[in-house]
This record gives structure tokens, sequence and C-alpha cells, in this order.
């Protein structure tokens, strides 16, 4: 079986793998310094103008409320009058924050402590800043994850792009959306290509059986893919960590929080979420990844077998992909068939800090369910593939 595995896996070391594998390279790096200039952008707006623009913002309001207030006085409205005093105190309180956050600007421990204040003050008065969250909930998200810091006695490391930060970034649905059709366009004719040109006929003429023959094919489909495109992964971590600083390896990072349906969204329960060092978030990433890398060549591997051309079975892995992607989330008769989908925990850092929930609004996709979805799809695709590929005529 090694040897025959050992064969497969020198059947990948072709030009049109070369070829995927440079392509999603140079996709990477494009993400990567896309990602690069966004956290820059957003460090300038944070100390510069954004934040002038939202005290100028805050002052102007104060000026309404103070002319609010008098036309309140001339027309002896006492509920106005204690409302309107309400408001302009809360406003000031907010003021005050603003002027010392901007004053502290360069002083990261100092900003976060404002931060944290910032976010206790909005929470108190039902604030919501809309311009960062979506509801009161993620705001209280959010002031967990900032104590778990202060706690931990570590800084975020929000104004530098650093490794870890780009382990944390990377598998988002875009990334993987791209890494799912390369690993397809990888593994997606492993067997049909073999079929077309007639080397399979000739290897199965010889003393083997074509259950272990499909095994091989299937595992060197499976290694190759978690191994190459990690690897693309993996080399980027170390350049961001060189260039960049790896960021405190040690930073807590969130897991696990659960939500609870509301009418049509779902809402953070407090408290539900707990923490863990970084360097442990990047390996649970990295292991569900390998798992979600398995389930595409999976299912790639299957295509390739149910087709006998190359080209075929490539255009309908691709075709296939782009379909659930285009259309099965975007009708509702399909959202209970959702959390059943590989494709569906394809955003792995969204899944292990439970955003993936409200983001699709489908409070079934947990961890423990898409590592029983990736597992099974893994089995069902490969027991698939066996019972075709043993029936199939060969010529």
């Amino acid at each position: 079986m090694i040897k025959l595995l050992g064969i497969e896996l020198k059947k990948f070391l072709r030009l049109k793998t070369l070829i995927v594998i440079l392509l999603f390279f140079i996709l990477c790096g494009k993400l990567v310094y896309n990602a690069y200039c966004h956290i820059q952008v957003a460090v300038k707006n944070s100390n510069g103008s954004a934040s002038d623009i939202v005290i100028k913002s805050r002052e102007n309001l104060n000026k309404n409320f103070l002319e609010d207030l008098e036309r309140y006085k001339k027309n002896g409205d006492i509920a106005g009058i204690q409302r309107t005093e309400e408001r302009i105190t809360n406003n000031n309180e907010a003021l005050d924050l603003l002027y010392a956050k901007r004053t502290s600007a360069k002083d990261k421990l100092s900003r976060m402590d404002y931060s944290i204040k910032e976010l206790e003050l909005q929470l108190k008065n039902k604030a919501l800043d809309t311009v960062n969250y979506r509801n009161i909930q993620e705001m209280e998200k959010q002031l967990e994850i900032y104590k778990a810091y202060k706690a931990s006695g570590i800084i975020p490391d929000d104004d530098r792009f650093t490794a870890l930060r780009y382990i944390r970034e990377f598998p988002t649905n875009m990334c993987i959306l791209y890494m799912a059709i390369f690993i397809l366009l990888l593994v997606g004719d492993a067997v049909s290509s073999e079929h077309s040109s007639g080397t399979l006929r000739v290897y199965l003429s010889q003393p083997v059986k074509r259950g272990r023959v499909l095994l091989a094919k299937y595992l060197a489909a499976i290694i190759v893919s978690i191994v190459l495109f990690l690897f693309i992964e993996l080399f980027y971590f170390v350049i961001l960590g060189l260039l960049y600083g790896w960021g405190p390896l040690n930073a807590p990072m969130e897991l696990g929080a659960s939500y609870i349906k509301n009418s049509s969204s779902l809402v953070y329960i407090k408290g539900t979420q707990y923490f863990v060092p970084g360097y442990i978030f990047m390996i649970y990433s990295l292991l569900l990844q390998c798992l979600y890398i398995a389930a595409v060549a999976s299912l790639g591997f299957l295509i390739s077998v149910i087709f006998k051309k190359p080209a075929v079975s490539l255009s309908f892995n691709v075709c296939l992909l782009l379909m659930i992607y285009t259309i099965i989330y975007n009708i509702k008769a399909f959202k209970a068939v959702h959390s059943f989908l590989f494709s569906s925990y394809g955003d792995i850092t969204g899944l292990l800090t439970g955003n993936l929930r409200p983001d699709m609004r489908n409070n079934a996709l947990t961890i423990p369910t898409a590592i029983i979805t990736m597992g099974v799809t893994c089995v069902v695709c490969y027991l698939l593939s066996h019972f075709i590929f043993k029936k199939q005529q060969i010529y």
C-alpha cells in the first residue's frame, strides 16, 4: 500500500499542480496585501480624522441639546427638561472619554482602558455604536474581549498586521472559496485523466486490486491538498512574523460564543464565550482547515471517478461549488440543509469564535456539527467513489 501511495503522490508532480499552486500563492499574497492596507487605513482613521469627526458630531449634538433645553424651559416642559439634561450629561461623559482617548492615542494601554470605559458607558446608556456593531450584544461581546486582554496583561495589536492576526483572518469565506476552487482544480481529474489517457487500464492489468488503487489515489489527493495549501498559508505566516512580528502568541482568543434566536436574528448570550491562548487558537484553526480541505478534495475526487473525461470532471466540480455558494445560500428554502453542507463551515475563524452563526443566521453551525459534517462528507465521498469505481468498465 505504501508503494502504491508513493506512486500516486508522484503523479501530482506535474505542470498543472505547479500552475494551481502558483496562482493560489499569488492570490494569497494579494489578499494579505489588501488586509494590510485595510489595517493601515483603520489605524489612520482611529488616530486622526475619524475620531475628530466623531468628537465634532458629539459637540454639535450638545449644541442641539442646549437649544432643546432652552425651548423646554420657556414652555415649562418638566419632562422634556429632565430628559434633555440626562442626554447632555451622557453626551458630556462620552465627549470626555473621546477627548482622553484622542490625547492618549499613542499609548496602547490607555487607549484600551478608554475603549473599555467607552463601551461600558454606551451599554449603560443603551447607545448602540452603529458604526462598529450590529447590536448591543455585539458590544457586550467586544467588552468581554477587551477585559480578557486586560486581565491577561496583554495589549491588543490592532495597529499591526502580525502573523497571529493573519492566521486569525486568513480563513474567511472569500479566501476559503478560492482555496476550494483551486483544490478542485488540483484533484478534480485525479482519476478521470487516467481514464481518458488509457493509463488506468494498463495500471489495473497488473496484479493489484481496484480498491487498493483507488484508496491510494484518494489518500494521495488528500495529502497533496492539505500539505500544499497549508504550506502556502504557513509560508505567509512566517514571512509576516519576520517582517511585522508574530504578535503575542499567548493573547486571549475568544471561542464558542452561544446565541439564542430572537425574532429573525440571533442574539449573543452574555458570558458564554471563553478564551484560549493565541497559539492554541492557531492549532484549532489549522486542524479544522485540514478537515475542510479534505472534505473539498473528497468531493473533487468523487466527481473525477464519476466522469471519465478530465475537462468534464473539472468543469462540473467548479460549477457545483459555485452553484452551492451562489444559489443554495441565497434561497431560504435551502436554509434547513446548510448545517449538513461542508461548505457552510469554510469561515473557520467565524466557526471557532461563534460569529459564523449570526452571520449566516443559523444557530446549528457549531464546532461539533462542523467536525461531524466534514468528516461524514469525506467518508461518504470515498465510499461512493469506491462503489462506482468497482462497478465501472475500464477501457
